[in-house]
């Protein structure tokens, strides 16, 4: 895993999406092909695309999502905004899981001033 901010391993494009909040295709995937699960060899991506995962309501990127591309088929419009879509339902967990957190982080804090006065 590559915490944004972070280093990152040399090649991987994590920290140009991180600055620009941009997608950027990678196309050096042979070199990692060994970190790739694939049941059938011949269909390991040899590019893939590295998206934002930005959050509502916040500038900041929770992340990034890197989503193989497959070695036989071009990546098409279609293709691109499925892809974008699910940065977004990916980003969209994201924000709710935030915003769980920290109702029950209150919850908590409400809880211990309500032990402390009594």
């Amino acid at each position: 895993m590559i915490e944004l901010g972070g280093d990152e391993r040399p090649g991987w494009p994590v920290a140009e999406v991180v600055r620009t909040g941009n997608a950027v295709r990678f196309t050096d995937l042979e070199r990692w092909s060994g970190l790739l699960p694939s049941a059938d060899p011949t269909q390991i991506p040899s590019a893939a695309l590295v998206l934002p995962i930005g959050l509502r309501g916040d500038a900041r990127l929770a992340g990034v999502l890197v989503a193989g591309l497959s070695p036989r088929l071009a990546l098409d419009d279609s293709d691109r905004s499925f892809l974008d879509l699910v940065a977004g339902h990916v980003a969209g967990a994201v924000t709710s899981a935030r915003v769980l957190r920290e109702a029950r982080e209150r919850a908590d804090a409400l809880a211990e001033l309500d032990r402390a006065k009594t």
